[in-house]
């Protein structure tokens, strides 16, 4: 609660911090597979490629054990631990990784990938262009040809919904700015007058050109 209060008299919204991995609780038959002496910790299912995790060294099915020294033996008890934190804070993290404790430090990020603190203004213009964006996995990249983009996540009505833009599309150009990163995008359609014409790619390797109105 001390958190949120900060965050909102600070910075007038919520600063959340990502590990970057998808987790889940370790019940007796998981602890037995994982080779674990008791049940006890978190088992990263997967790690996301860029995130805090995975630049810290951590890899699937390793068993997170304590976060700054705190035991954390579910995932609730994992995500309290790092919504403690803001994006770029660094943790360190106590994991068994293929049967060997080690101690791990990292960086946590934002829901993009980042470090950046959100601010107001961006909440608003996400509000208005009805999405969240992220970074896009390297093979999928490797896949596709690009090096660079933001995908399309959690769309709702909005700006990109109405021209017809469909989830996980990855935009790559916004008129003549090349998207490397979310603020990319909310300065591009910002500095847009009247319209303009939106660039990229389906993660199928479909490509498509839509008109947003502004």
């Amino acid at each position: 609660v001390k958190k949120v209060v900060s965050d909102l008299k600070e910075y007038g919204i919520i600063q959340r911090a990502y590990l970057g991995i998808t987790i889940n609780d370790i019940n007796s038959e998981r602890a037995k597979e994982l080779g674990l002496d008791s049940i006890r910790g978190v088992l990263a299912e997967t790690i996301m490629d860029d995130g805090a995790a995975a630049n810290a060294g951590i890899k699937d099915k390793a068993v997170i054990l304590s976060v700054d020294g705190f035991a954390v033996n579910s995932s609730s008890e994992l995500l309290e631990k790092i919504g403690l934190h803001r994006p770029g804070d660094k943790v360190r993290l106590e994991v068994i990784q293929n049967h060997k404790q080690k101690s791990l430090n990292a960086i946590l990020t934002n829901k993009y990938g980042t470090t950046e603190l959100s601010k107001k203004s961006d909440k608003n213009a996400t509000l208005k262009l009805g999405a969240m964006f992220q970074n896009i996995p390297e093979k999928l990249k490797y896949n596709l040809g690009i090096k660079n983009g933001q995908m399309v996540k959690e769309l709702r009505p909005g700006l990109l919904k109405s021209a017809g833009i469909k989830n996980d599309f990855i935009i790559l150009k916004i008129g003549d700015t090349i998207i490397k990163t979310d603020k990319d995008i909310i300065n591009a359609l910002e500095n847009a007058n009247g319209g303009v014409l939106i660039e990229g790619v389906y993660p199928n390797g479909i490509r498509a050109y839509y008109g947003v109105g502004l």
